[in-house]
């Protein structure tokens, strides 16, 4: 993974993801009660809109410029602190699915399929699978939050 190493026998779980208008005050109040839990995890809310929102949505790999804000959660330890928070962030983010969407790549610990289906909605992905299946037919760079080409 790229990005800031932690220091040794520290693991970081973070994801993300994007609140659509209608849904921010309902995201907002639960993550305020999160927040004022005991043993809550680091809880980042960033405003998107603006700027971003007028860029077409065909224009860069970027997706959810509709969204009106992003956040993240991150929960950082040693590896069994960590695993014994994730059943805890699991509930959390149960609450939170039903109003929410997608995730950001940067904020997020993991790359598996599923990350990379909430990175890059389909059309998104088709775009950027015909771009690498043009430049990288053998999937050299790889070691990201994959888009294979197709």
């Amino acid at each position: 993974m790229d990005g800031a190493t932690p220091p040794p026998g520290i693991q970081l779980l973070t994801r993300s993801a994007f609140v659509d208008r209608e849904s921010v005050p309902e995201v907002l109040r639960i993550l305020a009660e999160v927040g004022a839990s005991e043993r809550s995890p680091l809880i980042a809310v960033r405003s998107v809109g603006g700027a971003v929102s007028r860029v077409p949505d065909d224009a860069t790999a970027y997706a959810h410029r509709r969204a009106e804000l992003m956040f993240v959660t991150t929960t950082a330890g040693p590896r069994p602190v960590v695993e014994a928070a994730r059943p805890a962030l699991e509930a959390i983010w149960g609450r939170l699915a039903p109003h929410v969407n997608g995730a950001y790549a940067n904020f997020l610990a993991s790359a598996t399929e599923k990350d990379v289906a909430a990175i890059y909605p389909p059309q998104t992905y088709e775009r950027l699978a015909a771009v690498k299946r043009q430049y990288d037919p053998g999937n050299l760079f790889a070691g990201n939050h994959n888009v294979r080409p197709r």
